[in-house]
């Protein structure tokens, strides 16, 4: 079945800019000099397609990071370095993990002994709530987590992490007091006798501001596919004002109307022609991707450089272009997503933009 899909046209295409995914990997090493880079690969590697992003950084960084266990199992067979499970995993199904290269956020020491006692050799992070309060060890009981891993050798500290809660925000106090509290952390790790290989905390907002006396590593999401988090008053905003899009996104145009005055177009005719006019049909909509079925004639697609206005609601599977003032614009056409640009122009998150890009769209690289 899959051989004989990949054989068909399809009329989606996802398509990943390798060379802008390198570029914007080089742009964070540059920034943070000899510390390390782990790019995020959670959400379907931000709705990019995690297996083929993962085959891209595949001898380019030593290790990334997912969510969750099963995300972990799907990129083995396209990257062969270190792979860093963040999310949290049921205690009783610690026996069934895989213990080869896939490292593991532990975020209590409850779930540090039952680990311990499976009697596998596991290589576990300690992720210390500095101020976020969603996961990770109160500064408090850091103490209790170390004695765990002195009474089992087997069980190796291999990082210590945190996540910053407010570090894209202009005023810095939050995360600069997170810093602080970090450090002072690491200092009593390493107080304690254990010597994690990697330190790290940030994210892709922090990377540019945030500095530690002790990380040796930086994780990257967002930013890696080509998102500045930032706004254009923060600070540090051109620090990463030259990130690339990686992810572009084509449709094919599939139908063409042509209405008169007074006719309208869509559900709930929520769009109705003010002059003569061709609509386009292309075959995507808010499952495919980021265009929420609620705007109503916002946000447009673009036909090489020339704007396509969306028209009416977005469906399901379809949104309506006016393509008047565009008469090249004929079936079988190819129209491209802007992706970034109209997630600015509806408001949209980035975030939530990419990561709702359909997994079932097909998936190139280029």
């Amino acid at each position: 079945m899959e051989a004989m899909l990949s054989r068909l046209k399809p009329l989606n295409t996802v398509l990943l800019h390798r060379a802008n995914l390198y570029h914007n990997l080089s742009l964070f090493q540059n920034l943070v000099g000899e510390q390390q880079v782990i790019p995020m690969l959670k959400g379907n590697a931000y709705g990019h397609g995690i297996h083929q992003v993962a085959e891209m950084l595949d001898g380019q960084v030593e290790m990334v990071a997912v969510d969750s266990y099963f995300e972990a199992l799907e990129i083995l067979p396209y990257f062969r370095g270190r792979i860093l499970c963040l999310g949290f995993i049921l205690p009783e199904n610690y026996r069934l993990l895989k213990n080869h290269h896939i490292e593991y956020v532990i975020q209590r020491r409850e779930d540090l002994e039952a680990l311990a006692a499976t009697g596998k050799r596991f290589r576990v992070h300690m992720e210390i709530n500095t101020g976020m309060n969603r996961m990770g060890l109160p500064p408090g009981e850091i103490d209790a987590y170390l004695d765990v891993l002195e009474r089992n050798p087997q069980l190796h500290l291999a990082g210590v992490m945190t996540h910053l809660s407010c570090a894209s925000e202009v005023d810095g106090s939050v995360s600069g007091e997170q810093m602080k509290r970090f450090d002072e952390v690491v200092d009593h790790v390493l107080e304690r006798g254990f010597r994690p290989d990697l330190v790290h905390a940030m994210a892709t907002a922090g990377v540019p501001r945030y500095k530690s006396r002790h990380t040796n590593a930086v994780r990257v999401g967002l930013g890696l596919y080509g998102a500045n988090p930032l706004d254009e008053e923060h600070p540090n905003y051109g620090d990463l004002a030259g990130l690339r899009p990686v992810l572009g996104l084509e449709t094919t145009v599939v139908q063409i109307n042509h209405l008169e005055p007074g006719d309208a177009a869509g559900y709930n005719a929520a769009w109705v022609a003010e002059r003569p006019s061709r609509l386009a049909t292309v075959p995507i909509g808010y499952y495919e991707c980021l265009l929420p079925r609620g705007l109503v004639s916002r946000g447009h697609l673009l036909y090489g450089d020339q704007r396509l206005p969306i028209v009416g609601r977005i469906c399901m599977n379809h949104t309506i272009l006016d393509v008047t003032d565009c008469p090249e614009v004929e079936r079988g056409a190819t129209v491209s997503v802007p992706f970034l640009e109209l997630a600015r122009e509806l408001e949209l998150s980035p975030y939530e933009a990419l990561i709702h890009v359909s997994s079932t769209i097909r998936r190139e690289i280029v």
